[in-house]
């Protein structure tokens, strides 16, 4: 069976980890026994409650809240871009052109009007993040 074929069958763990197994020769393409075997094994514990804990139970107070802070958006530039604007010292200002022209050095992509749309809306989410972060404090 090859990867593609598992991929259309099996719907639990997300295509891109299946794809990031492949790459990081964990599995081969087509599938061996052993690889069915472990995927079949991924796909029981992918998502459990106790697996997920103790996943997180290895990281500090800091790391787990960056990640629950940032865990929706699915795009490496787009946590960059969250935690660009989130990180920003007060009083700082960063304009959303700069931060274009550094995904476009960083990520190697020549960012479109779709992608600066979504650049202004990360900036609005730190926002208010920050801003529901420091009412919370204040309290």
């Amino acid at each position: 069976m090859t990867v593609d074929d598992y991929l259309k069958t099996k719907r639990n763990v997300p295509r891109k980890i299946i794809i990031h197994f492949l790459e990081k020769g964990f599995i081969g393409d087509p599938l061996n026994e052993v690889d069915l075997h472990n995927l079949e094994f991924l796909q029981t514990i992918w998502g459990n409650r106790e697996m997920v804990r103790a996943q997180f139970a290895k990281f500090s107070r800091k790391e787990r809240e960056i990640f629950v802070r940032t865990v929706v958006y699915s795009a490496k530039w787009e946590r960059y871009v969250y935690n660009r604007f989130y990180n920003l010292p007060q009083g700082e200002i960063l304009s959303v052109n700069r931060v274009l022209g550094e995904i476009e050095d960083i990520f190697h992509f020549k960012p479109e009007a779709e992608v600066k749309q979504r650049v202004l809306q990360l900036r609005t989410a730190a926002r208010v993040a920050l801003h529901r972060e420091k009412k919370t404090r204040n309290q």
